[in-house]
């Protein structure tokens, strides 16, 4: 097999053949490393005619939603049950204890929200028929379609698998008939289960009812910008968004980051990546439906590890962070479909650029208006003073905004 054959395909799907780490120093992208990404991109590499032919076809082309449920819900001022519950004083015990902790209780909280919520949603089926939030409700359900029930059923099936099993903390520890959602077993369980995965589908439309009101009241309040949501990079390996199957995942390898000064054997995240040739044959519809689920209410919205819009660090299973390498996406594309969310949903977008950000995309960020994202406490000079925001890498009029902190760094105090 030749390697020059073989690294002529990965590079036509993507895997860039060398990067640069932090330090300046060249890592070449190994031919192992090769035929490992290339296998979870599906892609087949396994003699020189089937390569030839996959260089042949694609020389021919050009280049998770769901949130989270919360308690206040307009049927509580007609479920007299779950009035009841919320006055009750063991349930108000079970409450303070957990808003007392120092830490959030995301366990305690949940069952506690759980509880009433199970109340309200009987409230619901039993007396809202023919009620405008009932019809508010199909029409949510009609309009959001096959992810929406995926995601509800997912959620039955993870809460059946739980009460078996409290260690059973997603799909690839799930038995393997319900690993796929086109599975007979997975379709026999939704016709036994119709109201429980109802019931998920309504705590969504519960969320999205609230979000929608939060936006419009930061607009009738003119807030000026209003919510500001965040993007998170990618999705969990066992859970819905994955097992739904709508989503061009390469489940056989993760992302992450190489060895640099910071950490020396590099990371890995267990994000299972996005394959970019499939991205594009579904005409980016995922990337596509994301943004618009996450900029329909808000103001603003940050990408997180904007870099992902140009290039993402894949490992292949099982291996280590050093025997990665980098992917290749389409830039322009991407970019594109982000400005035409932006301007339909009138949402200003936010990249965390920060890091090593290759100059290429900073000139294209910059060039679509999309601002740069920067910690304060990292725009420092060589003698450790901080810089002024003129000379911040991303600086010019109205071109960023700084925080005092991120998602993965300590909160100041006060």
């Amino acid at each position: 097999m030749s390697d020059a054959h073989l690294a002529r395909l990965a590079e036509l799907c993507g895997i860039l053949p060398e990067y640069l780490d932090i330090r300046g120093r060249r890592h070449v992208t190994a031919a192992a490393t090769q035929r490992a990404l290339l296998a979870a991109m599906g892609v087949d590499a396994g003699s020189d005619a089937v390569i030839q032919a996959g260089i042949i076809e694609r020389e021919e082309r050009s280049w998770r939603r769901p949130l989270a449920p919360v308690q206040v819900v307009p049927e509580l001022a007609a479920s007299e049950q779950a009035q009841e519950r919320l006055r009750d004083a063991e349930f108000g015990a079970r409450l303070e204890a957990a808003r007392q902790r120092d830490m959030v209780d995301c366990a305690a909280m949940a069952a506690l929200k759980r509880e009433i919520l199970e109340m309200l949603f009987q409230q619901f089926c039993e007396h809202s028929a023919g009620s405008d939030r009932d019809r508010a409700f199909r029409g949510f359900c009609a309009a959001r379609g096959r992810p929406l029930h995926r995601h509800a059923l997912f959620e039955a099936l993870a809460e059946h698998f739980r009460a078996a099993d409290a260690a059973a903390w997603g799909t690839p520890v799930w038995p393997e008939a319900y690993r796929q959602p086109d599975a007979p077993e997975v379709a026999a369980f939704a016709a036994r289960q119709q109201r429980r995965v109802r019931f998920y589908m309504w705590l969504q439309w519960l969320a999205e009812e609230q979000l929608a009101a939060v936006g419009a009241r930061a607009a009738e309040r003119r807030l000026g910008i209003g919510l500001y949501l965040d993007l998170p990079l990618g999705s969990d390996v066992g859970g819905s968004e994955v097992w739904s199957g709508d989503g061009p995942f390469a489940t056989a390898a993760a992302l992450g980051a190489p060895p640099d000064a910071f950490n020396a054997q590099g990371q890995n995240w267990g994000l299972p990546p996005w394959i970019p040739e499939l991205l594009m044959h579904l005409g980016y519809r995922p990337f596509t439906e994301l943004l618009r689920a996450n900029m329909r209410h808000c103001g603003a919205v940050r990408i997180d590890h904007v870099m992902a819009l140009l290039r993402l660090f894949w490992i292949p299973a099982g291996e280590r962070a050093a025997q990665g390498a980098y992917v290749a996406y389409p830039l322009d594309d991407l970019l594109g479909i982000v400005a035409l969310e932006s301007q339909r949903n009138q949402c200003l977008v936010i990249g965390e650029d920060l890091g090593t950000v290759p100059d290429e995309l900073r000139a294209a960020l910059d060039r679509m208006g999309i601002l740069s994202s920067r910690i304060f406490y990292f725009e420092k000079d060589r003698e450790g003073a901080y810089l002024p925001p003129e000379r911040w890498p991303c600086w010019r009029p109205w071109s960023g905004r700084a925080c005092s902190a991120s998602s993965s760094r300590p909160r100041p105090i006060g």
